[in-house]
Protein backbone atom coordinates (compact mmCIF):
# COMPACT_ATOMS: atom_id res chain seq x y z
CA UNK A 1 0.00 0.00 0.00
CA UNK A 2 3.19 2.39 0.68
CA UNK A 3 4.43 1.63 -2.32
CA UNK A 4 1.09 1.44 -4.45
CA UNK A 5 -0.80 5.09 -3.01
CA UNK A 6 1.84 6.07 -0.85
CA UNK A 7 3.88 9.70 -0.48
CA UNK A 8 6.34 8.35 -2.43
CA UNK A 9 4.60 6.24 -5.23
CA UNK A 10 5.02 6.64 -8.76
CA UNK A 11 1.81 8.51 -9.76
CA UNK A 12 2.73 11.00 -6.79
CA UNK A 13 6.02 11.42 -8.35
CA UNK A 14 4.68 11.88 -11.86
CA UNK A 15 2.38 14.69 -10.37
CA UNK A 16 5.58 16.33 -8.72
CA UNK A 17 7.27 16.09 -11.96
CA UNK A 18 4.52 17.66 -14.13
CA UNK A 19 3.99 20.63 -11.45
CA UNK A 20 7.48 21.94 -11.35
CA UNK A 21 8.11 21.00 -15.21
CA UNK A 22 5.54 23.48 -15.61
CA UNK A 23 6.35 26.07 -12.98
CA UNK A 24 9.55 26.27 -14.59
CA UNK A 25 8.36 26.46 -18.58
CA UNK A 26 6.60 29.77 -17.29
CA UNK A 27 9.61 30.80 -15.51
CA UNK A 28 11.38 30.35 -18.89
CA UNK A 29 10.47 28.25 -21.56
CA UNK A 30 12.63 25.34 -23.04
CA UNK A 31 12.68 27.77 -26.57
CA UNK A 32 13.32 30.55 -24.57
CA UNK A 33 16.32 28.88 -22.63
CA UNK A 34 17.62 28.16 -25.51
CA UNK A 35 18.22 31.27 -26.95
CA UNK A 36 18.98 33.15 -24.25
CA UNK A 37 21.97 30.44 -24.02
CA UNK A 38 23.00 31.67 -27.42
CA UNK A 39 22.96 35.02 -26.65
CA UNK A 40 25.33 34.02 -23.72
CA UNK A 41 27.89 32.73 -26.96
CA UNK A 42 31.26 34.91 -28.13
CA UNK A 43 30.29 36.09 -31.95
CA UNK A 44 33.25 34.00 -32.92
CA UNK A 45 30.66 31.27 -32.31
CA UNK A 46 28.50 31.74 -34.84
CA UNK A 47 31.31 33.09 -37.63
CA UNK A 48 33.72 30.79 -36.96
CA UNK A 49 33.19 27.87 -39.15
CA UNK A 50 32.35 30.24 -42.04
CA UNK A 51 35.49 32.27 -41.47
CA UNK A 52 37.63 29.30 -41.51
CA UNK A 53 36.08 28.14 -44.86
CA UNK A 54 36.28 31.20 -46.57
CA UNK A 55 40.15 31.03 -46.35
CA UNK A 56 39.75 28.15 -48.36
CA UNK A 57 37.09 27.76 -51.12
CA UNK A 58 35.21 31.10 -50.97
CA UNK A 59 32.17 32.24 -48.60
CA UNK A 60 29.20 30.18 -47.96
CA UNK A 61 26.36 29.86 -45.62
CA UNK A 62 26.35 27.88 -42.28
CA UNK A 63 23.48 25.74 -43.70
CA UNK A 64 26.01 24.20 -46.62
CA UNK A 65 28.49 23.93 -44.10
CA UNK A 66 26.19 21.70 -42.00
CA UNK A 67 24.76 19.70 -44.64
CA UNK A 68 28.32 18.74 -45.65
CA UNK A 69 29.03 17.97 -42.41
CA UNK A 70 25.98 15.87 -41.98
CA UNK A 71 26.22 14.16 -45.25
CA UNK A 72 29.90 13.07 -44.10
CA UNK A 73 28.88 11.78 -40.58
CA UNK A 74 26.38 10.10 -43.00
CA UNK A 75 28.88 8.19 -45.37
CA UNK A 76 30.89 7.68 -41.83
CA UNK A 77 28.14 5.94 -40.26
CA UNK A 78 27.50 3.62 -43.04
CA UNK A 79 23.57 2.91 -43.94
CA UNK A 80 20.87 3.24 -41.60
CA UNK A 81 18.89 0.28 -40.28
CA UNK A 82 15.59 -0.72 -41.49
CA UNK A 83 12.66 -0.26 -40.03
CA UNK A 84 9.50 -2.68 -39.56
CA UNK A 85 10.99 -4.21 -43.17
CA UNK A 86 10.48 -0.69 -44.98
CA UNK A 87 12.21 -0.32 -47.65
CA UNK A 88 13.48 3.19 -46.44
CA UNK A 89 16.53 3.32 -44.60
CA UNK A 90 16.31 6.10 -41.27
CA UNK A 91 19.61 8.18 -41.27
CA UNK A 92 21.36 8.53 -38.46
CA UNK A 93 21.03 12.52 -36.74
CA UNK A 94 23.85 14.42 -36.47
CA UNK A 95 25.49 14.83 -33.39
CA UNK A 96 27.53 17.81 -32.10
CA UNK A 97 28.95 19.01 -28.67
CA UNK A 98 27.37 22.25 -27.82
CA UNK A 99 30.85 24.02 -27.00
CA UNK A 100 32.23 22.95 -30.75
CA UNK A 101 32.17 26.27 -32.57
CA UNK A 102 32.86 24.37 -35.61
CA UNK A 103 29.85 22.40 -35.58
CA UNK A 104 27.42 23.06 -33.24
CA UNK A 105 26.21 26.77 -35.49
CA UNK A 106 26.61 24.89 -38.91
CA UNK A 107 24.52 21.54 -38.45
CA UNK A 108 22.00 23.46 -36.53
CA UNK A 109 21.38 25.94 -39.32
CA UNK A 110 20.91 23.18 -41.79
CA UNK A 111 18.57 21.57 -38.82
CA UNK A 112 16.31 23.96 -39.85
CA UNK A 113 17.12 25.05 -43.07
CA UNK A 114 18.23 28.91 -42.70
CA UNK A 115 18.42 31.04 -45.38
CA UNK A 116 21.52 33.61 -45.70
CA UNK A 117 19.14 36.13 -44.88
CA UNK A 118 17.36 34.51 -41.96
CA UNK A 119 21.29 34.34 -40.26
CA UNK A 120 22.02 37.41 -40.57
CA UNK A 121 18.71 38.46 -39.26
CA UNK A 122 19.60 36.17 -36.25
CA UNK A 123 23.08 37.64 -35.97
CA UNK A 124 21.32 40.58 -36.07
CA UNK A 125 19.27 40.15 -32.86
CA UNK A 126 22.11 38.73 -31.56
CA UNK A 127 24.11 42.18 -31.64
CA UNK A 128 20.90 43.93 -30.19
CA UNK A 129 20.44 41.73 -27.32
CA UNK A 130 23.73 41.90 -26.08
CA UNK A 131 23.97 45.54 -26.54
CA UNK A 132 21.01 45.93 -24.12
CA UNK A 133 22.03 46.29 -20.89
CA UNK A 134 18.59 45.22 -19.01
CA UNK A 135 17.83 42.25 -20.99
CA UNK A 136 21.39 40.96 -20.01
CA UNK A 137 21.17 42.01 -15.79
CA UNK A 138 17.73 40.50 -16.05
CA UNK A 139 19.04 36.77 -17.27
CA UNK A 140 20.88 35.74 -14.49
CA UNK A 141 17.71 36.97 -12.57
CA UNK A 142 15.96 34.20 -14.19
CA UNK A 143 18.60 31.75 -14.68
CA UNK A 144 18.69 31.67 -10.80
CA UNK A 145 14.43 31.41 -10.52
CA UNK A 146 14.55 28.56 -12.79
CA UNK A 147 17.67 26.60 -11.39
CA UNK A 148 15.54 27.23 -8.06
CA UNK A 149 12.07 25.80 -9.26
CA UNK A 150 14.21 22.72 -10.56
CA UNK A 151 16.10 22.46 -6.85
CA UNK A 152 12.66 22.52 -4.96
CA UNK A 153 11.67 19.76 -7.81
CA UNK A 154 14.43 17.58 -6.68
CA UNK A 155 14.20 18.56 -2.95
CA UNK A 156 10.36 17.73 -2.83
CA UNK A 157 11.28 14.13 -4.63
CA UNK A 158 13.80 13.25 -2.36
CA UNK A 159 11.68 14.33 0.58
CA UNK A 160 9.01 11.75 -0.68
CA UNK A 161 11.11 8.90 -0.92
CA UNK A 162 12.80 9.46 2.32
CA UNK A 163 9.00 9.75 3.99
CA UNK A 164 7.95 6.79 2.29
CA UNK A 165 11.24 4.82 2.96
CA UNK A 166 10.96 5.83 6.47
CA UNK A 167 6.96 4.81 6.71
CA UNK A 168 8.00 1.53 4.99
CA UNK A 169 10.82 0.97 7.93
CA UNK A 170 8.36 1.57 10.30
CA UNK A 171 5.58 -0.68 9.07
CA UNK A 172 8.30 -3.69 8.72
CA UNK A 173 9.16 -2.85 12.29
CA UNK A 174 5.56 -4.11 13.76
CA UNK A 175 5.93 -7.31 12.19
CA UNK A 176 8.99 -10.35 13.28
CA UNK A 177 10.71 -11.56 10.64
CA UNK A 178 8.41 -14.76 10.58
CA UNK A 179 5.33 -12.39 10.52
CA UNK A 180 6.71 -10.38 7.85
CA UNK A 181 7.38 -14.10 5.73
CA UNK A 182 3.47 -15.10 6.25
CA UNK A 183 2.34 -11.86 5.55
CA UNK A 184 4.27 -11.41 2.53
CA UNK A 185 3.32 -15.65 1.27
CA UNK A 186 -0.51 -14.21 2.09
CA UNK A 187 -0.32 -11.17 -0.23
CA UNK A 188 1.30 -13.54 -3.26
CA UNK A 189 -1.23 -15.92 -3.04
CA UNK A 190 -4.33 -13.85 -2.17
CA UNK A 191 -3.08 -10.77 -4.82
CA UNK A 192 -6.17 -10.35 -6.74
CA UNK A 193 -8.62 -10.34 -3.74
CA UNK A 194 -6.49 -7.81 -2.25
CA UNK A 195 -6.57 -5.70 -5.46
CA UNK A 196 -10.53 -6.45 -6.17
CA UNK A 197 -11.04 -5.19 -2.07
CA UNK A 198 -8.85 -2.10 -2.32
CA UNK A 199 -10.51 -0.85 -5.79
CA UNK A 200 -14.38 -0.78 -4.56
CA UNK A 201 -15.46 2.45 -4.38
CA UNK A 202 -16.30 3.92 -1.10
CA UNK A 203 -19.64 5.98 -1.03
CA UNK A 204 -18.41 9.59 -0.82
CA UNK A 205 -18.79 11.82 2.47
CA UNK A 206 -21.66 13.61 3.19
CA UNK A 207 -24.44 10.93 1.63
CA UNK A 208 -26.50 8.72 3.26
CA UNK A 209 -27.42 5.07 1.80
CA UNK A 210 -31.00 4.56 2.80
CA UNK A 211 -33.86 6.52 3.41
CA UNK A 212 -32.80 9.13 0.69
CA UNK A 213 -33.86 9.85 -3.19
CA UNK A 214 -30.71 9.21 -4.94
CA UNK A 215 -28.25 9.00 -2.06
CA UNK A 216 -28.56 12.56 -1.52
CA UNK A 217 -28.72 13.90 1.78
CA UNK A 218 -30.98 17.52 2.88
CA UNK A 219 -30.79 19.20 5.78
CA UNK A 220 -33.96 18.38 7.29
CA UNK A 221 -32.82 14.77 6.94
CA UNK A 222 -29.52 15.47 8.94
CA UNK A 223 -31.01 17.34 11.39
CA UNK A 224 -33.73 14.14 12.00
CA UNK A 225 -30.66 11.82 12.26
CA UNK A 226 -29.05 14.27 14.62
CA UNK A 227 -32.23 14.43 16.65
CA UNK A 228 -31.57 10.58 16.77
CA UNK A 229 -28.58 10.60 17.57
CA UNK A 230 -29.00 13.00 20.47
CA UNK A 231 -32.30 11.58 22.07
CA UNK A 232 -30.34 8.04 21.88
CA UNK A 233 -27.61 9.02 24.14
CA UNK A 234 -29.81 11.07 26.71
CA UNK A 235 -32.04 7.36 26.96
CA UNK A 236 -28.90 5.67 27.22
CA UNK A 237 -27.44 8.33 30.35
CA UNK A 238 -31.10 7.84 31.96
CA UNK A 239 -31.17 3.92 31.70
CA UNK A 240 -27.35 4.00 33.78
CA UNK A 241 -28.46 6.86 36.34
CA UNK A 242 -31.59 4.48 37.33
Amino acid sequence: VVREVGVGCEVRRSAVKFQYGALGGLILPRHHRFFAWLSSREEGFFCAAKDERAKMTGRVSSKQIGEELAQMRNSLNGPGERKGGNSKQAKPSPVANANDVMVFWPLFCYELQLSVDQEDRMLQAYKGVTNNTKLSTSLPHLASSYNMSSQLKHAVLNHCKSVSQRTENILLDILTPEQTRNYLLYSHRNGQRINNVLSKKRPPRGRLSDDTKGGEITLSQLCQRLSEVVTIGVEEEEDEDK
